[in-house]
């Protein structure tokens, strides 16, 4: 039997500048690290034909270890597997990184002036959130509270 610990960045944005994986490949009990260094390419993780360029439409999945971006905190960028836990999580924290730190966003609306808008919500731009979701008022602290009474 064999267990795997997920090695997680420790930055919200940016990119793996070097990956050290030597200390915990050569720990005790260790079978493999894999990070996007060494993980076999996946079928429809590569784009094919597109601009690599352009963001990916909604409905994307998360493609770990397939390149060195990091876009959120605590994202799987190595796997270490032992043939015991414990060896996993130790030879995981044995993992160095280091990386080019990008500016990340927290504010939603700043966020969303900065989206990428896909070609279809170009095309029926009702559809889109700011248009749809934004531009409505929140419910004031009285009509959130009437909203949860129960009739």
């Amino acid at each position: 039997m064999s267990y795997a610990v997920l090695v997680g960045s420790t930055i919200a944005k940016g990119r793996i500048k070097s990956i050290d994986t030597k200390a915990a490949a050569g720990a005790p009990g260790v079978l493999a690290v894999i990070s996007h260094l060494n993980s076999p390419k996946v079928p429809g993780f590569v784009p094919t034909g597109k601009d690599p360029s352009q963001p990916q439409t909604l409905g994307g999945r998360l493609k770990v270890f397939n390149d060195d971006k990091v876009r959120f905190n605590d994202q799987p960028i190595a796997v270490v597997v032992a043939d015991t836990l414990e060896r996993a999580r130790f030879a995981a924290r044995l993992v160095k990184t280091q990386y080019e730190q990008e500016k990340h966003e927290t504010d939603m609306a700043v966020g969303v002036k900065q989206g990428f808008v896909p070609a279809q919500a170009k095309k029926t731009p009702s559809r889109r959130w700011p248009t749809t979701c934004a531009a409505r008022p929140m419910p004031t602290k009285r009509a959130r509270s009437s909203l949860n009474r129960s009739t």
